[in-house]
């Protein structure tokens, strides 16, 4: 994704998800999301398939299946 593509998406995200946990901002051209609330993330996945982004979404676990948070790996996307 194109730096400008990239702000774009953050100030959307931050606008409408604030506050939210993004990793790293300038490490690459992908966008990093750590988030421990199912709503939250529920509702960012679907701001995603509406933008038809191309992104890696995970639960993280602990040892005993206990659910810590779920990692979103943002690649781009078509629309926004």
């Amino acid at each position: 994704m194109t730096d400008e593509k990239k702000k774009k998406l953050l100030f959307y995200l931050k606008s409408f998800f604030e506050p939210l946990n993004i990793l790293n901002e300038s490490y690459s051209n992908e966008v990093y999301i750590k988030e421990n609330e199912f709503s939250k993330v529920t509702s960012i996945l679907n701001f995603l398939g509406s933008i038809g982004a191309y992104f890696e979404y995970s639960p993280i676990t602990d040892e005993h299946d206990n659910l810590i948070e779920f990692d979103i790996i943002i690649h781009d996307y078509s629309k926004l």
